[in-house]
């Protein structure tokens, strides 16, 4: 198979070489791609928007740029996108979102 979309190439990749077991979702910095290490509040404090810190528990930052993430709206999205694709390569099936 020689799929044209994007996703469904991703799949694709990750079937005929294995690399279910080799997504690691939200390790690496978006920015840099330097490796993310966990973080407390009080380390990331000054540099999060209040709302965040408001609702938010859970930090990490970037050991490269220092660039500090936490799992908001965005993060949901695209777990769900990565649950997707783990489905769709362990069930044979197509990639959908």
């Amino acid at each position: 198979m020689r799929a044209l979309a994007a996703d469904a190439q991703l799949v694709e990749v990750a079937r005929r070489f294995g690399l279910t077991d080799a997504i690691r979702p939200f390790s690496r910095c978006l920015e840099c791609n330097a490796p993310l290490r966990a973080a407390d509040r009080a380390e990331v404090d000054a540099r999060i928007p209040p709302h965040v810190a408001a609702s938010q528990s859970d930090y990490a930052t970037c050991t490269g740029c220092a660039r500090v993430y936490w799992r908001g709206s965005h993060w949901r999205r695209l777990q769900a996108r990565v649950q997707a694709l783990r489905a769709a390569i362990d069930a044979r099936s197509d990639f959908v979102l």
